[in-house]
């Protein structure tokens, strides 16, 4: 190859869409080359990180309870759902007491059920920054 000041202006311009024709090329191995950094880094991120702790669905207790334990959930949710019950979920009640029971109500699905003789455990993340009584604070 000449010295770029011996050649003429359709050589410079010959050897100029040469380059670029490489450029693009070395820009699509470049980007390509990227793409299989960053998998490689996913790839060695996700095996570094811990596995996640074991966990047992409710869904998966509940089966237990009924197929190994004997329990008769069906049963138990007939015992549940009375007439009573289901016209005060109904007539959208947020809470229902029936036999010591505390039936607590969201968006017409009886969420959990709490024994009304105990107290509720408080779960307080944050202290309190005021003198209310701990039921007081927990209302």
């Amino acid at each position: 190859m000449r010295a770029i000041e011996n050649q003429n202006i359709s050589e410079l311009e010959q050897e100029a869409a040469r380059l670029a024709k490489d450029i693009t090329a070395l820009e699509l191995q470049l980007g390509q080359a990227r793409a299989t950094f960053q998998t490689l880094n996913a790839e060695i991120a996700r095996r570094k990180r811990p596995a996640p702790e074991p966990r047992l669905s409710d869904h998966a207790l509940l089966r237990y309870l009924e197929r190994i334990k004997g329990v008769d959930v069906e049963g138990a949710r007939r015992e549940i759902m009375t007439p009573g019950i289901v016209a005060a979920v109904k007539a959208m009640a947020t809470s229902v007491i029936v036999n010591g029971a505390r039936f607590l109500v969201k968006e017409g699905a009886i969420v959990t059920i709490m024994d009304v003789e105990k107290k509720p455990k408080m779960r307080c993340h944050d202290r309190l920054d005021d003198d209310r009584e701990p039921l007081e604070a927990w209302r």
